[in-house]
């Protein structure tokens, strides 16, 4: 189960277009919250379905995660469930290439979006703000390590 649930990226309720069905994501969810809930699984099922609900399809307006999703962050209000869409956003740049002399660039980059993003839902979606911005702070983190790794490198090259 726990190798069907890590494979996963199709997100439920996805239609043909690229659109969500909002009522059926928020059924899925449902659904599958009281079946991990009757296993007592609840915690590593939201963990799951946050990594699940991170592969779900940006919205016209090019925030990401889609309101659909959003919706489902603040009515459920888990913090596992958030916790694995924060694990699955981060996870998704995978293997990446850049200059030994780049320095933090594309994390800066990177923790932009995630900052403009928390910006753009902070009024209506709190709690995906809260990620959102997590994501960025863990991007200004490493940004400012690859800019010391940088320089030493220039320095002993």
């Amino acid at each position: 189960a726990w190798d069907l649930l890590h494979d996963w990226q199709d997100v439920p309720a996805c239609r043909e277009d690229g659109s969500l069905d909002r009522r059926e994501l928020q059924d899925w969810v449902s659904k599958a919250r009281t079946c991990c809930a009757a296993k007592r699984r609840l915690g590593v099922g939201d963990i799951q379905i946050g990594r699940v609900l991170c592969y779900a399809p940006t919205d016209a307006d090019g925030i990401n995660p889609p309101a659909a999703v959003r919706e489902i962050i603040e009515e459920v209000r888990s913090r596992d469930l958030e916790s694995g869409l924060e694990s699955g956003f981060f996870n998704q740049r995978g293997v990446h290439c850049k200059s030994p002399f780049d320095g933090g660039l594309q994390e800066r980059s990177l923790a932009k979006r995630y900052r403009g993003w928390a910006k753009a839902v902070l009024m209506t979606s709190p709690r995906t703000a809260r990620l959102l911005n997590s994501l960025a702070d863990t991007y200004e983190r490493m940004a400012r390590r690859e800019d010391v790794n940088a320089e030493w490198r220039d320095s002993t090259w």
